[in-house]
């Protein structure tokens, strides 16, 4: 479990994230929404400890991150950002490999080749182990990250905009992975997402944020009946559903 409480940080003099708190449950996907600048990325990077709050706390497992050592950071979360550099020089099963680096020596030990071989077969990508990264889709390079994210078996995975820029069956699919894994794992999975359809399909909670603040925390179906919000902090204008399926369509902005 996370646990964050009041997490202020800023860069420079203009703060990015202000008195944000809220908890995050293994076994459930918590989607983070919110406008182009409102402190989603950010907020991923200080929970992953690439970034260092100004104030508040940060909790993993009852753990305060201010007093463990980067081995259990290392140990426990994956991040995904949004732009991973991968050689192109590499295979997909050479990169999966490297998601152990911490514990790779000159020498891979067995166990570090099975890991790898039981994510690969996990997320059915047994036909692109022997291809090289520049070889293969869009699509199928977001699966191979999130297979170099799992093979270390986190138990927080952080993922910033893992659907960006692929068609919707692709999208559709990473988001069904994702979901699969995280209830198959138990693992506590923060999202980070554009698409609010697709928040609304595969979250259990959604987080909005704007301008640095807080200003949404709830269920989906909770969510779609904040449309007036949701249309101020965009500003754009929604037309939406709240029958069978949640759904919203963007019609203008504002």
């Amino acid at each position: 479990m996370i646990e964050v409480l009041n997490l202020t940080f800023s860069y420079g003099n203009k703060f990015s994230l202000k008195n944000i708190s809220f908890k995050a449950y293994p076994g459930e996907v918590l989607c983070i929404l919110g406008p182009n600048g409102s402190g989603k990325s950010t907020l991923l990077k200080l929970i992953s400890g690439i970034l260092k709050k100004d104030n508040g706390k940060i909790y993993m497992s009852g753990k305060d991150v201010d007093f463990v050592d980067k081995e259990f950071l290392n140990k426990n979360i994956s991040y995904l950002p949004q732009d991973l550099y991968i050689p192109s020089i590499l295979t997909v099963y050479e990169f999966i490999l490297l998601g152990l680096s911490n514990n790779l020596g000159l020498r891979v030990k067995d166990e570090y080749l099975k890991a790898v071989d039981d994510i690969i077969k996990k997320l059915d990508i047994e036909n692109l182990a022997e291809r090289y990264i520049d070889e293969i889709s869009g699509g199928q390079r977001r699966i191979v990250e999130i297979a170099w994210c799992l093979v270390k078996k986190p138990r927080i995975l952080l993922l910033d905009e893992p659907i960006s820029g692929l068609d919707i069956r692709n999208k559709i699919k990473i988001m069904e992975i994702i979901r699969r894994i995280t209830i198959e794992e138990k693992i506590t999975t923060i999202v980070v997402l554009h698409d609010l359809n697709m928040a609304l399909r595969f979250s259990d909670r959604i987080i909005l944020l704007s301008n640095g603040r807080k200003v949404f925390e709830g269920k989906p179906e909770v969510f779609i009946n904040i449309i007036g919000e949701i249309e101020k902090h965009y500003k754009i204008c929604l037309e939406y559903n709240i029958n069978e399926f949640l759904y919203i369509i963007p019609i203008n902005y504002k």
